[in-house]
């Protein structure tokens, strides 16, 4: 179904899935890291996420709550790893 005014048929048409359209907080889970002078620390965070088509948050994936959970995972795994090759190379150059 389409947003707006939608008319459904009793006993024949039927709301297949709802899905919230409103922005979501999500907890996502903690990673821990271990920085260059063997330090470690725990970073978390929070999810904001806001269902943009419902029709493929439905029928696109499975759950979409956990897909974007594990794909902020990879992208703060990859932010810290070029931050931390970044650092190197600047360290590492000659002026």
């Amino acid at each position: 179904m389409e947003a707006g005014f939608s008319t459904l048929i009793p006993f024949l048409d039927r709301v297949a899935c709802k899905r919230p359209l409103k922005e979501q907080a999500t907890d996502a889970p903690s990673q821990s890291t271990i920085t260059k002078d063997n330090i470690s620390f725990i970073v978390d965070g929070i999810l904001y996420l806001k269902v943009l088509d419902p029709y493929k948050a439905s029928y696109g994936i499975d759950e979409y709550i956990y897909a974007v959970t594990q794909c902020a995972q990879t992208i703060l795994c990859a932010v810290r790893l070029a931050k931390w090759i970044w650092i190197k190379l600047l360290k590492n150059r000659k002026c």
